[in-house]
């Protein structure tokens, strides 16, 4: 639309009065102050806010199952210590043989986890597409030309070895854009938080790789009953440190939503 054309009245991007082949975000009431270089975007709508809250509220749930995995696990290793140690026990036999009370304990541990495991399962599952459907719709967004597009954006989770660099180049391009022409104190390069998150993303799976390689090739072979309760103390360490990813990816999410529905609300 040009300056001398029929002004908008609805929100959205239109092509600059003043010029320049750039589009200028129209409020429905006059010309803001916002500006792209790039395709036109759409502003970011209550809808968004409401799926930041309810992503933000299901990684702290998310992290909260992971902190009772990790006391499960410590509960595995007491148990496995304890069963180890029975009198009566023989696991030489088919089946093993394993003294009532104990065996009780061990339905009892079995059956928590198996629903510990399935709750946990389903939240991170939920928590994984609405990041997803929350990504693409910052990506659809964005203020200013992103390096890669909402799809990739999305793709670039699933893809492997992509996965472990471009989804974080793509979170910190979306921090950038909706600093542009904002207050000093938004428009700085990604914080600290970013890669902290990312780092303890990205490092777990190796320390329960890792963990569990050097577990088994610290023990015999003929004692495989010795490595249950040190893998327990593993998978302890590696479900506390799912708990502290998925509090800072709620960092990020919180941050980052509030960042872009700021630079929409035309906050200076």
């Amino acid at each position: 639309m040009s300056s001398t054309g029929t002004q908008p009245t609805s929100p959205g991007w239109y092509p600059d009065p003043a010029g320049g082949g750039r589009l200028r975000f129209h409020d429905g009431l006059g010309w803001t102050a916002q500006v792209s270089h790039g395709r036109p975007t759409k502003p970011l709508s209550q809808g968004f806010a409401h799926l930041g809250d309810w992503l933000s509220r299901l990684l702290a749930l998310n992290a909260g199952l992971c902190l009772l995995l990790a006391g499960y696990a410590v509960w595995g290793r007491a148990l496995a210590s304890r069963v180890i140690v029975a009198p009566g026990l023989n696991l030489t036999v088919d089946p093993p043989q394993i003294p009532p009370d104990v065996q009780a304990d061990l339905q009892t541990f079995l059956k928590v986890g198996f629903v510990l495991l399935v709750l946990s399962s389903l939240v991170g599952l939920l928590c994984g597409v609405l990041w997803l459907v929350w990504q693409y719709k910052l990506a659809v967004s964005a203020p200013t030309a992103l390096r890669r597009s909402p799809g990739m954006h999305v793709a670039s989770w699933i893809i492997p070895f992509v996965s472990y660099w471009f989804p974080f180049q793509n979170v910190s391009d979306l921090w950038r854009s909706y600093g542009t022409g904002r207050r000093e104190e938004q428009a700085e390069a990604a914080p600290i938080l970013l890669p902290l998150w990312w780092a303890s993303f990205v490092v777990v799976p190796f320390v329960s790789v890792l963990g569990g390689f050097l577990v088994g090739a610290s023990l015999s072979p003929v004692a495989p009953e010795q490595m249950l309760p040190r893998l327990a103390l593993v998978y302890a360490v590696v479900f506390a440190m799912l708990a502290g990813s998925a509090l800072l990816a709620r960092q990020v999410v919180q941050r980052l939503s509030w960042r872009a529905l700021v630079h929409y609300a035309g906050d200076a």
